[in-house]
């Protein structure tokens, strides 16, 4: 299956403050699962050729991957959880869709006391985010013993810029 590449407005960086402030929260990250060579934010990351959610994750790995592979990521990390893998994934508000509902609801869905503006592929920050951001955690401690009931496990994490 071949994909196509994400478009230009996917193609955003995590700004490093957050990343290190995610890094404070939840502890050191040992994969970078969504990168490039230039913007990859850990030692070991996947490129988009190497396709993050086709390759082994170790705990705890990193995940902002494009929206339009948002399912695939998300499907990819319950998946690792069965190898104790745990994973912390930028994810667009997404209470609507499919992946919410099958996917975000096996972990805790961290809500932001913020707005997320992402970096330009350049690494230039850009002003004024469009939408929100939800951090979703998979795997161990962020692991939501009642999904199956329909619950979602929900908590407010406020970050420091």
């Amino acid at each position: 299956m071949t994909r196509k590449s994400p478009p230009r407005l996917q193609n955003r960086r995590t700004p490093r403050w957050l990343f290190h402030a995610l890094e404070q929260r939840f502890g050191a990250f040992s994969l970078d699962a969504f990168a490039e060579p230039h913007n990859a934010l850990c030692t070991r990351f996947y490129t988009e050729q190497q396709d993050g959610t086709r390759q082994p994750w170790v705990d705890v790995t990193f995940a902002n991957p494009p929206f339009s592979l948002m399912a695939e990521a998300l499907e990819h990390a319950v998946a690792e959880t069965r190898h104790d893998v745990r994973s912390i994934v930028l994810a667009p508000v997404g209470c609507t869709q499919d992946w919410y509902h099958q996917l975000a609801i096996r972990g805790t869905v961290y809500k932001l006391d913020l707005r997320i503006s992402y970096d330009m592929p350049s690494g230039r920050p850009t002003r004024g985010a469009d939408r929100d951001t939800d951090i979703i955690g998979l795997g161990g401690e962020h692991t939501n013993p009642d999904w199956r009931r329909g619950i979602f496990r929900v908590r407010r994490l406020e970050l420091e810029r």
